[in-house]
């Protein structure tokens, strides 16, 4: 786990948020005093009486460059990511402050790479720096090893299993916000996703540790698919999840998540593996935890700290390419976290 420096000002954006309370508990923590930000003084407010000693500050998107004065660092946890993700870090650049999300959407992804494609500028800007997204990157650079200064990798498979998914209003939000295409990889470029009802599109099985054991799978375009392509050199990526956690985000009478801890962590287990495939090798990465929100927060707060202590390059970066993932993961709290050289079980074509 890195040092964080108590000097650099951080500011929560979304401060209100679900998953935003998992980030300031993280920062609090850590020793950070986070600036807490967000459109609405009054719930902003209402979060500053669980945290009566850090300030806040009141400002949307299109008026971010007030939010970010005197600022180091600011965590965008503010869905959806389609929205705010561009705004707020065009704004964070031109104040030479670093930006970092939470996005699981693909498309605030390619926009930011695209926004700032003509670069150079100062400040490290780190999209999709949560569970999905940052995540499934580490665990597909982890599993790649070395391959990812070789040549082409055949093939990176990211598969999660949830034992449920009650969904946040955020993440319904940003569902509802998130229609356009979905992408994998397939002959090294971005191609649609097909249908779920498509020959193509049809689920498959996959074996994982208990308590999940063979679940039904269908392809999901998130934003791990795009920061993998960015810096690892693989003909095919796709990313699934169980169907059984995908009927639950889509069933809008699923309930939200419940705290069944003092960390405010709902009883929600996950797992997610990597599978990287070259010359007929297999390797594997996976983490095994508790609620995929509060996960988040961790993956986040280690990155901010990092980039804080001047371990990342500048531009538009992923924590897996911009630091050691076998060595970032290890300072993650997760119960388990196990990797692989040789997998005896068979990825799947995409």
């Amino acid at each position: 786990m890195s040092i964080f420096p108590e000097s650099a000002t951080v500011l929560v954006y979304g401060a209100y948020g679900h998953t935003a309370r998992f980030v300031i508990d993280e920062l609090v923590r850590r020793g950070s005093r986070p600036v807490l930000a967000g459109r609405s003084p009054e719930r902003l407010q209402s979060v500053r009486g669980d945290y009566p000693d850090l300030s806040i500050r009141t400002a949307g998107v299109a008026d971010a460059q007030d939010l970010l004065a005197a600022v180091d660092l600011v965590i965008n946890c503010a869905g959806p990511f389609a929205d705010t993700a561009v705004p707020l870090a065009a704004a964070a650049v031109r104040a030479g402050v670093h930006y970092l999300d939470l996005s699981a959407e693909q498309q605030p992804v390619l926009d930011l790479a695209a926004e700032f494609q003509d670069g150079p500028f100062a400040s490290t800007v780190m999209p999709a720096a949560g569970f999905f997204g940052a995540l499934g990157d580490l665990l597909a650079t982890a599993a790649a090893g070395d391959w990812a200064e070789m040549d082409q990798i055949e093939e990176i498979s990211v598969f999660t299993a949830l034992d449920h998914w009650h969904p946040t209003s955020g993440t319904r939000r940003t569902g509802e916000r998130n229609t356009g295409p979905r992408f994998k990889v397939a002959g090294g470029k971005l191609v649609p996703i097909a249908p779920a009802h498509s020959q193509a599109g049809r689920p498959f099985s996959w074996t994982f540790p208990a308590p999940f054991g063979t679940c039904e799978l269908g392809e999901l375009g998130l934003a791990e698919t795009i920061c993998i392509s960015r810096h690892l050199p693989a003909t095919r990526i796709s990313s699934y999840l169980n169907l059984s956690a995908l009927s639950e985000l889509r069933d809008p009478h699923t309930p939200p998540p419940i705290a069944t801890d003092t960390a405010g962590r709902s009883a929600q287990r996950f797992t997610m593996e990597a599978v990287a495939v070259r010359d007929g090798v297999r390797r594997t990465a996976r983490v095994q935890g508790q609620d995929i929100y509060a996960s988040s927060a961790p993956i986040v707060v280690e990155a901010a700290a990092r980039i804080l202590a001047g371990e990342a390059p500048s531009g538009v970066v992923s924590p897996a390419s911009a630091f050691p993932a076998e060595e970032f993961l290890a300072a993650l709290p997760f119960e388990e976290f196990s990797l692989n050289t040789k997998s005896d079980q068979h990825s799947p074509s995409v």
